[in-house]
This record gives C-alpha cells, structure tokens and sequence, in this order.
C-alpha cells in the first residue's frame, strides 16, 4: 500500500529491483564529471525493463544537461554555499545541487537508472511490512531520534552516507533512506493510479516526485508514507539520487 495506506486504496506491486545501499557520493559524482563530454545519455537508455512503457531517456532531456564539465561544476557549488557538498574535502557526503536530469544521467552512466516513487517507497516501508520509518522494527514502531537519521532540529549539515548505519537502516540494508538527502524519483508528481504493477507516473508535468526528507527536514518528513516534489531543472541543496538497477 502507497505511503502506508494513508492515501487510499493505492496499491502497488513491483517486480525484482535492486536499489544502491547509499546516496550517490560525492566522490561517485567526481568520477561522473570527469570526461562529462562523453557521459550524454543515449536515448532510450536508463529504462526500467520492468515497466514496457517507460521511454528512458529522452533525447530532449540533453538539452536540459550542462553544456559542459566547466558549467556542471559551477552549478553544484554555486547552488548553495552553505550546504552544497561538492567542494568538500569529504567525498563520502552525499552529493545534492543536482537537477533530476543530472541526477538521471548520473545513474544511467553508473549502469543504472533513476528508481521508481513505488520502488522507493517499498525499499523504505520494508515492502509489505509497511514500516513508519526504515528501521521501524516492529512496522508501527515510531522511535526516531539523531541516533537513526540525520534531520532537524540536530542536523547541521549533510553527513556521510552511512553514517546512521546500522541503527537507521532499511530492511534490506540501504542507509539514509529518511533523513541527509531527499532523493529524486522517476515519476512526475501526479495522484496515484488506483492499482498498479511496476509503474511510473510518465505523463509530463511540472514537478517531479523527491523521498525521504533531508538534514533540512523535520521529522513528519522522514515517515516512509511523506513524499514531496521539486522542479526537475532546479537543484536544491537538500536534494540528491540513489541509483537503481537491474536484479
């Protein structure tokens, strides 16, 4: 059930996926931006071969990329001096100040694709389990504090990925699923169909949908059943990707 069944009757189905253990690092983006030239994606590529619909990239989206290394380094860092990872010395913070069209090229040249809203929320709720927060053991269980994830009022600032690991894992193992980054998803921001199985909101719309909250969230934010939206050629500091891929 979508979001916990707090919005209805929507349920979902997926087929076998896997989903990144991590936030895309910054020193993972580091290498993408490196020979950036020749990191375009191929049209049709990053499709998710579960859902016979769904296009992959499109080779309008280019146009929405930088047009070169120079300029996509000048948009991470300019995005927000407070918060924006990319200049650090740490590369194992999360990366964010990326668009959803960065984001997507990003995980189609790691050999993978942008992860689905159902997917995301699936991973996060522990599948049928319905969990309020990924680690919530039992499913209703809502413990939370800034021993499990990085959020507001402790947070400052973006961690390393992992950095609430164990204790804030998922069911299957991925840290930060609530909390440090929000992650772009697949889908535009849209109601949810009544049912379905492995689908994508693929109707173009203006926003796209984000998960999980941010260090810059509260804690209503974290609830596996909270998503949000965002511009897709906006970058935001609270915003990064975790990658799907193939089982």
């Amino acid at each position: 059930m979508r979001d916990n069944g707090t919005s209805g009757d929507v349920q979902a189905t997926v087929s076998d996926f896997r989903l990144d253990d991590y936030e895309v690092t910054v020193g993972r983006f580091r290498r993408f931006i490196a020979g950036y030239a020749d990191h375009t994606p191929a049209p049709g590529s990053g499709r998710n071969p579960n859902n016979a619909l769904d296009p992959g990239w499109e080779a309008s989206w280019s146009d929405s990329l930088p047009a070169d290394e120079a300029e996509l380094i000048r948009n991470v860092q300019v995005c927000d001096e407070r918060f924006a990872t990319y200049a650090s010395d740490d590369a194992t913070l999360p990366m964010n100040c990326i668009t959803w069209f960065e984001a997507y090229a990003f995980c189609i040249w790691d050999g993978g694709r942008l992860p689905t809203d159902a997917e995301t929320n699936y991973a996060a709720a522990g599948g049928s389990e319905q969990r309020q927060f990924p680690w919530s053991e039992p499913p209703d269980r809502t413990d939370i504090d800034a021993s499990y994830a990085t959020f507001l009022p402790e947070a400052a600032a973006p961690l390393p990925v992992g950095s609430k690991s164990p204790l804030g894992d998922g069911r299957w193992g991925q840290a930060d699923l609530s909390g440090n980054e929000w992650e772009w998803c697949q889908d535009w921001y849209r109601s949810y169909p009544a049912r379905c199985i492995n689908c994508a909101n693929l109707t173009d719309y203006s926003i796209r949908v984000i998960r999980g909250g941010s260090f810059y969230s509260d804690q209503e934010s974290l609830y596996t059943s909270s998503r949000l939206y965002h511009a897709p050629n906006q970058a935001d500091f609270g915003v990064g990707v975790r990658c799907a891929r193939a089982p």
